[in-house]
């Protein structure tokens, strides 16, 4: 993953990117969260810290907000961000797919448009560490590559594989098993209950939750 060299033209691309619809699409992630107000959330690729922002602008949140991501350039960014007068967010870095907390600590998890830059056997450690920090009857909300049911989504999966898989493997090589629907299994086979797709995005892109 190698945003970290242009972080601020990437905080600023994300929100072109998705145009009107970027803050409907961090809602409905937000959404799954339940109430909030006081948990502990751990965003796993935070990036530049867009989702913490979106959330210090819309709601009233008071708990603490652990941000991993590998990349140095990403979370100097994401850091100017979490700077609050109660010091309650704050940033970590970690290696994929490791998650830098203790067991059982953390209630909600986090990620948006991230797995499908990691193989399928990170992938698969990476849920087992979801299950892993999250309390009992923690949510785990995750925003995905799904299989496409539309054409926009048949599109979406083209371009990714053809294009932009060629451009940047390191970013896009494993996600085709996302659009093969991937993603769902690896809930379940966690131990994910009540396992849904809360909503669709662009025909390929799933937001998921489940509960441990």
């Amino acid at each position: 993953m190698k945003h970290e060299d242009n972080a601020r033209a990437y905080d600023a691309g994300m929100k072109l990117h998705w145009l009107g619809s970027y803050n409907a699409f961090r809602r409905s992630l937000v959404n799954n969260f339940g109430d909030f107000e006081h948990s502990t959330i751990l965003d796993f690729g935070c990036g530049t810290g867009l989702l913490l922002e979106f959330i210090k602008e819309n709601y009233k949140f008071n708990g603490l907000y652990l941000g991993v991501d590998p990349g140095n350039g990403m979370l100097r960014v994401a850091k100017d961000k979490a700077v609050d007068h109660q010091g309650r967010h704050f940033i970590q870095i970690s290696p994929f797919p490791s998650l830098p907390v203790q067991n059982e600590s953390v209630d909600v998890f986090v990620s948006s448009l991230v797995t499908h830059q990691i193989t399928l056997n990170g992938k698969q450690a990476l849920f087992k560490e979801i299950y892993r920090v999250l309390k009992p009857g923690g949510r785990a909300v995750m925003a995905e590559f799904g299989k496409p049911s539309d054409i926009m989504g048949n599109l979406l999966a083209l371009y990714t594989k053809k294009i932009w898989g060629r451009a940047i493997p390191e970013i896009y090589a494993n996600a085709p098993e996302n659009f093969a629907g991937v993603v769902p299994q690896l809930f379940e086979s966690a131990g994910f209950s009540q396992f849904r797709v809360t909503d669709r995005w662009k025909g390929a892109i799933d937001v998921m939750t489940g509960i441990k």
